[in-house]
């Protein structure tokens, strides 16, 4: 049975990054479908500056809408706030009639911090993971973590025993993206052409989204 990714996230806006990573995951690890999740309420993130979870889901749609390997997700803005890995992963897995395994594709920044995640181990013991390299991390950083979670190397990835889950890194070359600095450029009016796919341009534009204050 292949894996169903996962890819959680604000996408706060998707941006060509996001979708790279994606097709990588895809292609190395085989997987079946990469379903984009869009976090409805970030529960880390409070304060922040966000589009509506509408606005962001539908820029990820329209980004999608010609690949076949991808879906959207769109199951935390039926669950009550803030969403949480946990909770979304036990909605998901409640309604399916058919046992699938699901890996979740994350950046190395955000596995690091997952100790902090509400009931971490949980989500360990549900999903396996594929982590992307990101500038300003090292690998290094992600054994040590991987060791404190009971993860031993086998084959090229990590295994942990108890769980029997795996995890997977990408060492890959995709294009060092971040949503922070898109909303920096498009409230300063910088051009965003090689960052943005053209149609989610023409969305945030259309709706005025990102504009300085």
């Amino acid at each position: 049975m292949k894996l169903i990714g996962l890819f959680g996230g604000t996408f706060n806006p998707v941006h060509c990054g996001h979708l790279e990573l994606a097709g990588y995951a895809m292609e190395e690890l085989d997987l079946a479908k990469v379903l984009f999740l869009p976090t409805a309420s970030p529960p880390h993130k409070p304060g922040y500056e966000i589009a509506s979870f509408e606005h962001r889901a539908e820029m990820i749609r329209l980004a999608i809408n010609d690949d076949p390997r991808f879906s959207l997700l769109e199951i935390e803005a039926k669950i009550p706030a803030p969403n949480y890995t946990i909770d979304t992963l036990s909605w998901l897995l409640q309604q399916e009639e058919h046992k699938r395994e699901y890996v979740f594709i994350i950046g190395i920044d955000a596995f690091l911090d997952i100790h902090l995640w509400k009931n971490h181990q949980e989500v360990l013991n549900t999903v396996h993971f594929i982590i992307a390299a990101r500038s300003g991390h090292r690998k290094d950083e992600l054994l040590q973590c991987l060791k404190l979670i009971n993860y031993k190397e086998q084959d090229g990835h990590w295994y942990n025993s108890a769980s029997l889950k795996e995890i997977y890194y990408l060492d890959c070359n995709i294009a060092d993206v971040s949503s922070s600095e898109v909303r920096r450029k498009l409230a300063i009016g910088e051009s965003t052409e090689k960052a943005l796919p053209p149609v989610v341009m023409r969305y945030i534009v259309r709706h005025q989204l990102y504009r300085s204050k």
